[in-house]
């Protein structure tokens, strides 16, 4: 194995679970996390998988960037799609889980690949009499084979050069792979199962005298349902509702009777009003609502101003003797008296 093989796999079986750890960490800064991230996703994988698929100098630098590249885009698809199937779900810790863990188990198989195929090298060379070296030996020709279905294209010197059905295989498969990406985002979420679920209200009219109930199905598919009305724990009523279809309500208001309302044993005399719902196969109550039954506050009454007494006029003594506003005139002397008659006699 050469060097620079050696350090190139000692790299990505230490980069891959690296990364791995810090884009499924919570705490890892984005400085780190997408450079991580990007690298899991477009680099590490496929150069551990390529170099376990083709060790030694079968391949040139360009070739293996490419491929590289189109490997590691790959993985991540058919990752995507188990992680989606598996519990964990696409979450960054499962991804970096799966792709730094796949990172490691390829550059290992690479090591051992590359180990047995230099071994191989040097047994060959020791037996040609060539010396054990760590340089690559001349690429074997190999004697041509049946004519087979190849797509031609041309080298740099313009003469044409058949293109290997692997590869062909390899484009096609990355092709169907990018399709089935792009069907999964565009319709994976729209029919993506959802949990069904049933909408259960109840509500105080406002009279304080009754109530309204009712329930919706939306479990996606036909239900029936069993309700229970209680007023303080005792029933007011139950029925049934057969066949309710997925996408339709029920409602009904139902009257409180006034000697629940009366003698109510419920927090400061206020009855409560609670409602249970059942599905058919269910034991304890699936929904389950209430509500306190407040009185209608009572109008304080509105007080009326009392009219005010009005005043006597007090009498004032004019200059003349009259009272004051009076026509008659002031009595003179003390009262109870009449005055002495004048007995001055004319002269």
């Amino acid at each position: 194995m050469r060097d620079r093989d050696r350090r190139a796999l000692l790299a990505a079986a230490v980069l891959g679970p690296v990364c791995g750890i810090v884009l499924g960490s919570a705490a890892a800064p984005g400085i780190l996390t997408v450079p991580a991230g990007i690298a899991l996703l477009l680099v590490l994988p496929g150069f551990g998988l390529q170099l376990a698929l083709f060790p030694g100098p079968r391949l040139d630098r360009t070739e293996r960037v490419v491929m590289s590249l189109g490997l590691s885009l790959c993985l991540a698809i058919v990752g995507g799609f188990l992680l989606n199937w598996s519990t964990s779900g696409l979450t960054a810790p499962s991804w970096g889980l799966l792709l730094g863990g796949v990172t490691a188990l390829f550059a290992g198989v690479a090591w051992l690949r590359l180990s047995a195929s230099a071994a191989g090298r040097a047994a060959t060379a020791a037996a040609a009499g060539s010396g054990t070296s760590d340089e690559p030996l001349a690429k074997p020709v190999e004697a041509p084979g049946p004519p087979g279905p190849s797509f031609a294209g041309l080298d740099a010197q313009g003469a044409r050069r058949p293109i290997p059905m692997f590869q062909l295989a390899m484009l096609g498969a990355a092709v169907v792979f990018v399709l089935a990406a792009l069907g999964v985002a565009r319709f994976g979420l729209a029919e993506q199962p959802r949990p069904g679920y049933t909408e259960l209200w109840l509500m105080e009219e406002s009279s304080a005298t009754a109530v309204r109930v009712g329930f919706a199905n939306h479990e996606g598919a036909t239900t029936t349902y069993h309700l229970t009305v209680t007023v303080d724990g005792q029933p007011l009523r139950q029925l049934t509702v057969p066949a309710l279809a997925n996408g339709e309500a029920w409602e009904q208001v139902l009257d409180v009777p006034q000697a629940s309302i009366g003698s109510s044993t419920g927090p400061a005399g206020v009855p409560e009003v609670a409602a249970a719902l059942f599905r058919e196969t269910d034991q304890v109550p699936y929904r389950e609502a209430r509500v306190s039954l407040l009185p209608a506050p009572t109008p304080k009454p509105t007080a009326t101003p009392k009219p005010r007494p009005s005043k006597a006029p007090v009498a004032t003594p004019s200059a003349s003797g009259a009272v004051a506003g009076s026509g008659s005139p002031a009595p003179s002397g003390r009262p109870g008296r009449t005055p002495a008659p004048d007995r001055t006699s004319a002269p």
